[in-house]
């Protein structure tokens, strides 16, 4: 049986208490919030390719990020 003011177990927002909410966040972030300021060495970008198509580093060592995180399809 569902409660009054639930949907799908979660409690209903209005619109204008989201809007609220919103107010708070933080701005969204940038390059310059990371290391480096989103330019990082060359060296350091190949390292991440490598490991992002290694399989090596998972458990079972048959699957790399890459196997799901296909870089074509962001």
């Amino acid at each position: 049986m569902k409660r009054p003011g639930l949907q799908a177990g979660l409690p209903i927002v209005a619109v204008a208490d989201a809007s609220r909410l919103a107010e708070r966040l933080p701005p969204p972030a940038t390059d310059a919030d990371y290391y480096e300021a989103g330019a990082p060495a060359e060296a350091k970008v190949e390292l991440g390719r490598l490991l992002f198509f290694d399989k090596i580093l998972s458990g079972n060592r048959n699957i790399a990020c890459a196997s799901c995180h296909h870089p074509d399809h962001a």
